[in-house]
């Protein structure tokens, strides 16, 4: 994931490095991912548990792209997943 893609994601509580992440992807499936920060200057994001699980569902192979979008109503503050 790259570092750009933290503007798009719910904001980290401040002194905070790790938040959980609920997402449905295209299917209705949730999934629930922890998603961290590096501490630091490069607060490269990075997704753990829960990610293993979705890419050996998902049978997503190495150069594969997942896409995250917005669901269109925001009051829920989900995010969608798109494989």
């Amino acid at each position: 994931m790259q570092t750009c893609s933290l503007q798009h994601l719910p904001r980290f509580p401040v002194g905070k490095n790790l938040q959980i992440l609920k997402l449905e992807d295209e299917e209705g499936e949730k999934w629930t991912f922890n998603l961290i920060i590096r501490k630091g200057t490069y607060q490269k994001p990075v997704l753990s548990a829960g990610w293993r699980k979705f890419v050996k569902k998902k049978n997503l192979q190495k150069g594969f792209k997942v896409e995250f979008f917005k669901e269109p109503d925001e009051v829920t503050g989900e995010f969608m997943l798109n494989k």
